[in-house]
């Protein structure tokens, strides 16, 4: 290669080297550009689509038609919608109670859901609680809706109020209701092998004799939830407790704070005196196995 020729080469291989090394730099110098996150916006349960009984109904502003006349249905949201996380990737969605009036002497409550995400808010299948029963509150606890409702006795008219307190739990499977098996808390506590009586009698006071007696285990639950203290000490103790301290200790307003628990005063007892001596020991032993408990003050 002659003289002329090696420069000419080496200059176009320069140049080239150059425009790739700018490609290059032009290519690193270039911000990374984020992908733009959609609004995931606020649920809406008043305005969404649910399945009543294998058909859709589509709520407008809570309310839906269908039908007129005698095969009339009307639709419609009872109370407010609770607000919570239904499928734990941290958008709130909602749970609600639903009525639906075929025009006859019934109304049917329904339990539903609905999934909020950033295309909008869509509705679950409905769960079917009863006829002219009488719901009370719905709530959301990790993921789970818990409804609360009164109906009636097996084979009590429909004439007849709801009176029986009932507890339904659900859970979201994509977007399926689904009913449950309400979470327990397991509780154990300890009874008497004799009569309270051939202890605390009027006669013969002794209290002590009693609590020696109180050594059968046995295992009940309660559908709290990871309960609280003075939940607890209250269950404990519900299930503890028979007659008459059952019944008074079930309605007083008991108290716990760092370990203790204070029992209000229960002089207006008839026969006081006589149930307390086998109440305290029961409620005392019982009360102190729980963890954390230290202490028992009757005021």
């Amino acid at each position: 290669m002659n003289t002329r020729n090696y420069w000419v080469l080496l200059i176009v291989v320069l140049i080239a080297g150059s425009g790739i090394y700018a490609s290059w730099k032009d290519r690193e110098q270039v911000p990374a550009q984020n992908t733009p996150v959609p609004a995931v916006g606020i649920v809406d349960p008043l305005n969404a689509t649910y399945l009543i009984d294998g058909v859709s109904v589509s709520l407008v502003k809570g309310r839906a038609e269908a039908g007129s006349g005698s095969a009339k249905v009307s639709t419609a949201v009872f109370g407010q919608p609770v607000i919570g996380d239904l499928n734990r990737d941290g958008i709130n969605d909602a749970a609600m109670f639903m009525t639906q009036d075929m025009g006859g002497s019934g109304v049917f409550y329904y339990v539903v859901a609905s999934i909020h995400s950033a295309t909008g808010t869509r509705g679950t299948n409905a769960s079917l609680l009863g006829d002219r029963i009488a719901p009370q509150n719905l709530e959301i606890n990790a993921g789970r809706i818990i409804a609360n409702y009164a109906d009636r006795k097996p084979g009590e008219p429909m004439t007849t109020p709801p009176s029986v307190g009932i507890s339904a739990s659900y859970t979201v499977e994509g977007m399926s209701l689904q009913n449950v098996a309400a979470p327990v808390t397991t509780l154990t506590y300890l009874s008497s092998t004799a009569k309270a009586t051939d202890y605390c009698n009027g006669a013969d006071m002794d209290s002590a004799g009693y609590k020696k007696t109180i050594t059968v285990e046995h295992t009940t639950s309660t559908l709290e939830t990871n309960p609280t203290p003075l939940q607890l000490v209250k269950e404990t103790i519900r299930a503890a407790t028979v007659g008459m301290c059952h019944t008074v200790l079930d309605q007083a307003a008991i108290k716990v704070e760092n370990g203790v628990v204070t029992i209000p005063p229960i002089n207006g007892w008839a026969g006081s005196s006589i149930t307390l001596c086998s109440c305290k020991p029961i409620v005392e032993t019982n009360v102190l196995r729980i963890p954390g408990m230290t202490k028992v003050v009757w005021e």
